[in-house]
Parts: C-alpha cells; sequence; structure tokens
C-alpha cells in the first residue's frame, strides 16, 4: 500500500517556512516489489506531491541496486524500521482539492470496518 504526505516536518537545509511531506510505499513480498519496480508510473503521484519518496520492505527484500534514484528504503525487522538510504528531496505540486478528496475517500474506505464500507458503496 502506499501512504502519502504521513508526516510533516520542517525540510534542514531548504526552506524554513516549508513543510515537508513523504510518501512511502510498503511492500511485503518480493513479486510485489518487482511488479512496483518494474513499472515506475505507477509512483508518479506519490512522486509529485511529496518532498520525499520512500520504498519500505522486510530487511534484505530489496538489492542495492534495485533502488530508483529518486526513492529511500525504509527497512524493518523485528518491529524496529531503520532509514536505511535517505531519499532525496525534491520540489512537489501542491495537490488540487480533487486530488485530496481522492485521498480523503480511499483512506475512508481503507480503515471502514466491513459493515460501513456496506455504507460507502451505497452513498
Amino acid at each position: 500500500f502506499w501512504a502519502i504526505a504521513v508526516f510533516t516536518g520542517l525540510a534542514p537545509g531548504h526552506e524554513e517556512t516549508e513543510l515537508t511531506s513523504y510518501s512511502i510505499e510498503v511492500k511485503v513480498d518480493r513479486k510485489d516489489l518487482t511488479l512496483e519496480l518494474r513499472d515506475p508510473h505507477k509512483r508518479r503521484t506519490a512522486l509529485a506531491y511529496s518532498n520525499r519518496f520512500y520504498f519500505c520492505v522486510p530487511k534484505g527484500m530489496m538489492r542495492p541496486w534495485e533502488l530508483p534514484r529518486e526513492a529511500g528504503l525504509f527497512e524493518y525487522e523485528d518491529g524496529a524500521l531503520v532509514e536505511t538510504v535517505k531519499a532525496p528531496w525534491h520540489r512537489r505540486r501542491l495537490p488540487t482539492w480533487s486530488a485530496v478528496g481522492s485521498i480523503v475517500r480511499k483512506l475512508r474506505q481503507a480503515i471502514a470496518t466491513p459493515s460501513e464500507r456496506k455504507k460507502l458503496l451505497i452513498r
């Protein structure tokens, strides 16, 4: 799954008044990761609306040479999350209200209980 703008904070070394947004693409199996790496257009939106883009995978699942130049890497093992490769900072576009609405709807559907999902589909 993909999370966007989950964390914000001032970007060290960049405009002090600007918040930094992060996109994190979480992969838990090798097949899913390989499919993602083969299609760079899949992460185009995440890159456009965030200052830093990361993959988050189990420790050792991604080979160092597979990491795209525009991405950083978080690895997790035994409940610990480590920033293995820092993502490069780049200027992002500000999302449109349509994009914000789409993200909110997807988040709402993702956290809804099964009975709430039925109600969301009816509306």
